[in-house]
């Protein structure tokens, strides 16, 4: 069962009857179709790279690029290593690090590589050979995603907006996407509306709530009007659910910030057919690109440990999925 609205920037005051209405709909017949399957890694890809892996992506020349921390590695396709961007320090050179701690990033057709850098506050631009072209200051950086056009896409722990836009010489053009208010604490609030992001080929800009208490994600046009809102209700997500609301409630009236586990732990497109896929524990769901849910896969490593998902890479015959501190792995298409 899933709640799927479809509405602009501003969430209307109906959502949750319409999200409710919808939700019976889909028990009638649409969720039967959903594919429950569990699905084994086939093996072990860059077996030097464990703890401290976040994501992993495909760039120009069939390169992939990891990113590890305070640097992103960048392998060929035989996973021989070809660059370290951006290069180690010169033992014995003075000055600053050019990456501080990176959670997230995007590499961009020409290979430049982009790199929310949270303990800096800088969102950093790297040239193809490590070179640094750029540096955006942006406060809290949660997740950056490079679109085609060539702006660059990034979220915050600390912004009025879910997203904020920038040209490729770091000016601000736009905030798009109204956060959800829990509460009138506004450090509260921006805390529960942390999320990661996503991009397709055609402008597309795909946002997930990490810490929503039910695993929630938006799909917005470049321009900022939302065409999904897709919150999942099923019964199984619904004792956790249950409880993160009561936590906020608490911790509303004392005015912590709540202890709260993430929901989704990352968000990928596929290039090709636009589904969408999220990650929560070592479970992973496909949407079909009008929102319909497609299939709901538990992974496992080769040798049947449960692969907690950071981040999925979609190709045309594999998933590359990482997990800190498993590393990462190869699967075979599921939804094939």
């Amino acid at each position: 069962m899933y709640n799927r609205s479809t509405m602009q920037a501003r969430i209307p005051p109906y959502r949750w009857f319409a999200a409710a209405l919808l939700c019976a709909l889909a028990s009638v017949g649409v969720c039967a179709q959903v594919v429950e399957q569990d699905v084994t890694a086939t093996k072990r890809l860059y077996p030097e790279i464990g703890a401290g892996v976040w994501s992993v992506k495909r760039g120009p020349g069939g390169h992939y690029y990891i990113l590890v921390g305070r640097s992103v590695l960048v392998f060929g396709d035989d996973q021989q290593k070809l660059a370290e961007i951006p290069p180690p320090p010169v033992k014995g050179a003075r000055g600053a690090p050019q990456l501080v701690y990176g959670v997230a990033f995007d590499v961009d057709s020409n290979g430049r590589v982009y790199v929310a850098d949270r303990a800096a506050n800088i969102l950093r631009i790297f040239s193809p050979d490590g070179s640094s072209l750029l540096n955006i200051s942006f406060n809290a950086p949660t997740g950056i995603a490079i679109l085609p056009s060539g702006e660059i896409a990034a979220s915050s722990a600390s912004t009025e907006h879910l997203i904020t836009i920038f040209d490729a010489r770091g000016r601000e053009l736009r905030s798009i996407g109204d956060q959800v208010d829990f509460s009138e604490n506004r450090t509260f609030n921006r805390f529960l509306n942390v999320g990661h992001l996503a991009a397709d080929n055609a402008d597309n800009i795909y946002f997930a709530f990490n810490y929503f208490p039910e695993p929630t994600f938006r799909k917005y046009d470049r321009a900022g009007y939302a065409s999904l809102d897709i919150s999942l209700t099923t019964v199984e997500f619904a004792p956790s659910a249950q409880a993160a609301r009561r936590e906020i409630k608490r911790e509303t009236q004392t005015g912590n910030v709540p202890e709260l586990k993430p929901t989704i732990s990352c968000i990928a497109v596929d290039p090709a057919t636009e589904r969408v896929w999220i990650a929560f524990g070592n479970s992973i769901m496909v949407f079909e690109k009008d929102g319909l849910p497609r299939a709901e896969y538990r992974v496992y490593t080769p040798v049947g440990a449960r692969l907690i998902v950071n981040s999925i890479l979609v190709e045309s015959d594999r998933l590359i999925l990482t997990s800190d501190p498993l590393g990462i792995y190869e699967l075979p298409r599921p939804d094939k």
